[in-house]
């Protein structure tokens, strides 16, 4: 009873020692800095769908990688929101920023201000309606759409508005502040430190797999049941009677 009591903790310690590669894997990989103007926050890791934008990306700033997507793009949370951004235009970061996004005040001015899921005045694409003087929207990030109103520019902002996002027309907001340019300063890849960034899909699959088979073929191993030992052939059975006969003539 013991020694399969022993056999189930080693079992437990060799499974809990081949699952911490693979929180090293999932661990958060860090910031990157916006380095570019008017770069995108894609929807798909792919610049060329039309429609694919989900905003700009603030300069100065930062996105927060969660996945090495490709070689050209990292999957990121930018201001409570994932999507992927263009590895040319960010630059890894050594550390954590108190300030990673952009903050800026929105109050609506009129009426007719609607929630849009797309910056467009399109009949079917209204999420809800802002009230009036409503000051409980979220600032996100900024997109030039379609101009909704005549000599009134296309500028729309992609704003949260209790939990739900969407884009309103910059002629129905007031008030709103500007951006100031975040000056947090940090070490990056390129003034010689080494920032290690997070391995792609295929690679974490590969580690996890070599990590963790020789952890499960020492369990199966330790729950494997001993044979039992082979009875001796008839022939050796033989030999032993023939040898006792022999001996008991010479004595």
């Amino acid at each position: 009873m013991k020694r399969k009591l022993i056999k189930i903790i080693l079992a437990i310690c060799m499974m809990l020692l081949s699952l911490y590669p693979l929180q090293i894997i999932m661990a958060d990989s860090g910031y990157a800095r916006i380095i570019r103007p008017l770069s995108y926050l894609y929807k798909s890791a792919n610049s060329e769908i039309k429609d694919n934008v989900i905003c700009y990306l603030e300069e100065t700033y930062f996105v927060q990688i969660t996945l090495d997507y490709s070689p050209e793009f990292y999957k990121v949370i930018y201001n409570d929101v994932s999507g992927y951004v263009s590895k040319n235009s960010v630059s890894n970061i050594i550390g954590t920023p108190s300030k990673p996004y952009p903050t800026a005040n929105i109050t609506t001015i009129d009426s007719k201000c609607y929630l849009r899921s797309t910056p467009t005045t399109a009949d079917d694409n209204i999420v809800t309606v802002v009230p009036e003087n409503c000051s409980d929207l979220k600032y996100i990030g900024k997109i030039y759409g379609e101009e909704a109103i005549d000599y009134q520019g296309n500028l729309w902002y992609y704003v949260s508005y209790f939990g739900v996002n969407g884009y309103v027309y910059s002629h129905y907001i007031y008030n709103i502040s500007n951006i100031a340019i975040n000056s947090e300063t940090f070490d990056t890849i390129s003034s010689g430190i080494k920032n290690p960034t997070p391995l792609s899909i295929p690679e974490c699959g590969i580690i996890i797999a070599v990590l963790t088979l020789p952890a499960l073929i020492i369990i199966i191993l330790m729950f494997k049941p001993l044979r039992p030992a082979k009875n001796k052939s008839k022939s050796s059975r033989k030999i032993v009677k023939q040898t006792k006969i022999d001996y008991d003539e010479l004595l």
